[in-house]
């Protein structure tokens, strides 16, 4: 696997009280990514590295998160911290979200290296696999890091295969990063993407598509902490730094602001020294593919296994396989996205499943106002209800409609919802004054009612179904105002 020097540098990180972290100009893609001056200006981004970077109102934070980690006192404070973040502080939110992710943690085994491996090894007469990710461990207890101390994983282009597949290797790689983190930092890692195939290698490097943005959601739901990690894509030409810009609305903004695109691995030694930069890249870490493949195996005992395990080339239509074609290992159904699982629902099937229904109707909705969206209001006919309840909603308005698919399906889960503020002035337009957003760990949606008895019907009919879900009331945080956003 190769030696990691890298001993002495994690040892310093760990006296070193990390703040906000001077990153990278939102103006030049072309600007230094790293500063030392410990300053930074409020045009340029920057990324957390751990609890100490509560910043100006630490004590107010610093009271929540006692009170979130008296909730949940076997939970790490930098666990708790990541989903107190991602809830702008709101603890009722931050505890719903993170009751739902420990019965998902619960329900959800660990993939081993077998279940990754055929991503992993590299092909026959190439110098690398076509499309993965991987941490970069050095095999002798300890992994590539940044200067911040931060884990560095590796991306060989994108990584490939159907929904489920690709959402198994993201599990492993961040459950490999789990035990690289250090006390009181969170998890959050450097990564490097190849955006150029290696040498016999198909390339992988492309516009997401629906494993990636099922991968997106995973991370948003499960593992928020993790949303400030730094990402470099090496290797994009100029020509598609614009393109990139399309991809927007369907990355988390925490991820997109982070992201540095480059035409080579040049500007690495600002953030990575030397012996914890790849070969390939300039450094003199050694890293593997096979090598790590078989040493994974060994340590997990899964060695005999591999033997049956074949290298998987990229195949764009792995991507488009249907949910009834993909063999789901036992215990790994939680990884199946939503939109994956009820894809093949339509209006007019589920207002003839009325039994399962709690309430359907016609309701405005408002445009994201990124990307190709406008900030207009459009009708769509929404349905909630389930045994395990579910919000779907389409862009007809017709329940005898058969074949359009749905816009959206959320779980109730880890959801809010709560009225907003009536707005007669709505570009002058009555029809959606009476609004109500929907807050979930993946997206926030703001629907529009006709009358403010419509509005209240809808909420508390989600608020009947929310019910349903089996989470112990032992909260701590009645009471907390929801902010709007």
């Amino acid at each position: 696997m190769g030696a990691c020097c890298c001993k002495k540098q994690r040892s310093d990180c760990k006296s070193t009280r990390f703040k906000k972290t001077k990153t990278f100009s939102s103006g030049s893609f072309d600007a230094p990514l790293l500063s030392h001056d410990g300053d930074y200006d409020d045009d340029e981004m920057s990324f957390y590295t751990a609890i100490d970077d509560l910043t100006s109102d630490y004590n107010i934070k610093e009271k929540k998160l006692q009170q979130f980690q008296n909730l949940f006192p076997e939970s790490s404070k930098t666990d708790l911290l990541g989903f107190l973040r991602f809830r702008d502080y709101n603890l009722e939110e931050a505890e719903l979200q993170y009751r739902n992710t420990l019965a998902w943690r619960k329900n959800c085994p660990k993939p081993t290296i077998v279940d990754v491996a055929s991503f992993i090894m590299v092909p026959s007469g190439s110098s690398g696999p076509d499309g993965c990710c991987v941490l970069l461990e050095d095999g002798k207890g300890d992994c590539a890091r940044d200067k911040l101390g931060r884990p560095i994983v590796l991306h060989v282009g994108m990584p490939h295969g159907n929904r489920y597949e690709v959402l198994l290797q993201a599990l492993y790689t961040t459950n490999r990063i789990a035990q690289y983190i250090q006390p009181g930092q969170l998890p959050t890692v450097t990564m490097v993407m190849e955006c150029i195939p290696r040498k016999g290698a198909i390339g992988t490097f492309r516009f997401p598509d629906e494993g990636t943005k099922a991968l997106f959601n995973l991370q948003r739901e499960h593992f928020p902490g993790g949303l400030d990690s730094t990402s470099h894509l090496c290797g994009v030409p100029t020509v598609a730094v614009w393109a990139f810009h399309l991809v927007k609305p369907f990355m988390p903004a925490e991820l997109f602001k982070n992201i540095q695109l480059r035409t080579d691995f040049r500007h690495l030694p600002e953030f990575i020294s030397k012996e914890n930069i790849l070969e390939e890249w300039g450094g003199s870490f050694k890293f593997d593919f096979n090598s790590y493949v078989k040493w994974r195996a060994d340590e997990e005992n899964v060695s005999h296994l591999l033997s049956s395990v074949l290298v998987r080339r990229y195949d764009p239509k792995s991507q488009e396989v249907d949910l009834s074609q993909i063999q789901i290992k036992a215990g790994f159904e939680g990884l199946i996205d939503l939109y994956s699982r009820y894809s093949y629902l339509t209006a007019y099937k589920l207002a003839n499943h009325l039994p399962a229904v709690a309430k359907f109707g016609v309701l405005w909705k408002v445009g994201s106002g990124k990307g190709f969206s406008a900030v207009r209001w459009t009708r769509k006919l929404m349905f909630i209800g389930g045994p395990a309840p579910i919000v779907v909603y389409f862009d007809v308005t017709d329940v005898n409609n058969n074949t359009a698919k749905p816009v959206e399906v959320l779980s109730l889960a880890a959801v809010f919802v709560s009225p907003l503020s009536d707005s007669a002035g709505l570009s002058g337009n009555q029809n959606y004054r009476y609004r109500f957003q929907i807050r979930a760990p993946s997206r926030n949606l703001q629907f529009g009612c006709e009358s403010c008895s419509d509005r209240d019907a809808w909420i508390n009919k989600f608020q009947m179904e929310i019910k349903k879900l089996d989470f112990p009331d032992q909260s701590l945080c009645k009471g907390d105002d929801t902010k709007e956003t």
